[in-house]
């Protein structure tokens, strides 16, 4: 699986050089009101998965497994209050599932991070037809979460995957001395240098999944090169509160204005 959002980072970072947009990474998408598809009432919540890794001075990822445990606990509780305060959806536990239907959800968040990695690629590519294949949003990842839709009682799963890069203290002190190399040389010759190395591009995204035939319903993103702090709860709760705010049953923000 980290494989795999590494995999999606890259996407990411590949995509955004494709299109003169290239500041703007967050999206958000919904299956069109004229579809016939209903939101669903209940949702599974699949265990979040939020990969904090520590980048060396020298460039090597690392998997921090506290952080990333920590990160992951966090955005699975912070969803849940947020889905109850929207009254987006009723969220469901994994109490009924056994150990054949779990292993059977890490693999379509596998297969939903690489779903995820194409939209991108494809919304940013400068092919015209690509575009017309996002705005049509039709994709899904086949029925064969049918038996856990049973087992769970739920109408659609819910996808929290995410991936941050978080610079060691080695590498902190390299970017420091490049910066005050930089300095030093512009004072010298009037021309500054700057070599600051980054710890790379973070992402976290939610995934809506309708569990009987595969759909995806909904899907919000955001990716930022200076990184998302995964960490830090606060800010962790600002992002997936920013992700939220494009489900199709929320008011939107013209709305409220108009109620008043």
């Amino acid at each position: 699986m980290q494989k795999l959002l590494r995999f999606a980072v890259a996407m990411f970072v590949a995509a955004s050089s494709m299109c003169a947009q290239a500041a703007e990474t967050g999206f958000h998408a919904s299956v069109p009101a004229t579809s016939g598809k209903a939101l669903p009432h209940t949702v599974l919540l699949a265990n979040p998965d939020l990969i904090v890794n520590e980048v060396s001075a020298g460039g090597v990822e690392e998997k921090v497994k506290d952080w990333s445990n920590d990160a992951s606990q966090n955005a699975g509780r912070l969803v849940r209050t947020l889905a109850n305060e929207n009254h987006a959806f009723e969220i469901v536990d994994d109490t009924r599932l056994d150990a054949s239907d779990k292993r059977l959800l890490e693999q379509y968040a596998a297969l939903y991070v690489r779903m995820l990695a194409s939209i991108n690629m494809s919304r940013r590519s400068s092919n015209p037809a690509w575009w017309a294949r996002v705005a049509q949003f039709d994709y899904t990842m086949g029925p064969g979460m049918q038996d856990v839709a049973v087992h769970s009682q739920a109408d659609a799963v819910l996808f929290v995957v995410g991936n941050e890069h978080v610079a060691s203290a080695g590498r902190q002190a390299r970017t420091a001395a490049g910066i005050l190399g930089g300095i030093l040389l512009g004072a010298t010759t009037g021309v500054g240098v700057f070599s600051v190395p980054t710890a790379g591009v973070s992402f976290l995204s939610l995934g809506l999944v309708d569990m009987r035939t595969g759909d995806l319903l909904w899907l919000s993103a955001d990716s930022k090169g200076g990184g998302i702090n995964l960490r830090n709860e606060k800010d962790l709760k600002t992002v997936l509160t920013e992700l939220f705010a494009s489900y199709p049953s929320l008011p939107k923000a013209t709305d409220n204005k108009k109620a008043k």
